[in-house]
């Protein structure tokens, strides 16, 4: 049993506590898709960064791959090397 969440005798759960395991559930889920669109961000641009003008060293393209939400926001470069990386 999770914590804060209580089951009657037959195992269901309180309608008063049904609210927060959706707010739980919610925030999973949240997190697992932000986790997802980071993970499938940083491969693409893996996988796609011998398009970009960027050195081809490997800590420059760990650093790049790993900092691209940041990088994508805050440096035009950066955006058009992204999407270089992406068409391919």
């Amino acid at each position: 049993m999770s914590a804060g969440i209580y089951h009657d005798v037959l195992g269901l759960v309180h309608p008063k506590d049904s609210q927060l395991l959706r707010e739980l559930l919610g925030m999973e889920l949240i997190s697992f898709g932000l986790i997802v669109v980071y993970g499938g961000g940083a491969w693409k641009f893996w996988k796609g960064f011998h398009r970009t003008s960027f050195s081809q060293s490997l800590p420059t393209r760990l650093s790049l791959s790993l900092l691209w939400p940041v990088l994508l926001v805050a440096n035009k470069s950066y955006r058009r090397n992204f999407n270089k990386a992406l068409k391919g």
